[in-house]
């Protein structure tokens, strides 16, 4: 195996002309890295990362003999001859996202004001519970049959909501007014597996397959579809049933 090439360890002013000379591209490799996060290239939100140092290649020459000028001025060089330090920083600040325990993926929501009849209600309310909606308010107007109703539904779930709402109560409800509501995390981890014993038996092992993980994994699920619309890498099964055949006979 090859030798780690000596590293340097420096204090006090030599540590903060280091610094000093690599803050900006270590500045620059995290906004580079929060602007588009390694789970869906989405920006990053609520984080926080730590430096905790800073290596100095010094090469042949001795780490313990190394003077000030001779360190800053090649960092200084090493900084102003590319953008190794960003690119290595932006790296850093991913890999550093996927490895930890509490990364999720975040959503937005609207608020939905609409009108519906009474005799309608239980329709409305299986469409918000298939669209994963949350009822927040509902006031019945005094002297008639209507409701007010005042929900959150996810962004991703409103493409066609107005259509299939008219659909299911045959025009009993009024066209709802969408206005953005706020961000919040969905629970679920994207990289979720079942561990223990118990989790293993309610899941089952097909969970850790790609089909099922997708079907039941909501964060995931969200990630493959932004991965796919930008043309990004997707972890999928290009041939579904390579065992299976079909032969094409010319109609006689």
């Amino acid at each position: 195996a090859a030798a780690e090439p000596p590293l340097a360890t420096f204090v006090g002013a030599t540590a903060e002309s280091v610094w000093s000379e690599v803050a900006q591209p270590v500045l620059t490799g995290y906004q580079l890295a929060t602007a588009a996060g390694p789970m869906a290239e989405e920006a990053v939100y609520g984080v926080c990362f730590t430096v905790h140092s800073v290596d100095v290649v010094v090469g042949d020459l001795d780490a313990d003999a190394v003077d000030t000028a001779t360190v800053v001025a090649a960092v200084a060089d090493a900084v102003a001859g590319g953008h190794q330090v960003s690119k290595a920083m932006k790296t850093a600040c991913r890999v550093a996202l996927l490895s930890a325990p509490g990364l999720r993926l975040i959503e937005g929501f609207y608020r939905c004001d609409l009108q519906c009849d009474q005799a309608q209600l239980g329709n409305l309310y299986a469409l918000l519970s298939k669209r994963r909606g949350i009822v927040l308010d509902d006031d019945l107007v005094e002297g008639t049959e209507l409701f007010l109703i005042t929900a959150l539904l996810p962004v991703v779930e409103s493409l066609g909501f107005s259509s299939e709402l008219l659909g299911r109560t045959s025009g009993a409800a009024t066209t709802p007014q969408l206005s953005f509501s706020h961000w919040d995390a969905i629970e679920v981890s994207p990289f979720w597996r079942p561990t223990t014993e118990d989790e293993r038996e309610e899941m089952g092992e097909s969970y850790s397959t790609y089909d099922q993980d997708r079907l039941t994994n909501l964060a995931r699920r969200h990630i493959d579809n932004v991965r796919r619309r930008k043309g990004l890498l997707v972890e999928e099964k290009i041939v579904v049933d390579a065992e299976k055949q079909r032969t094409l006979g010319r109609a006689r």
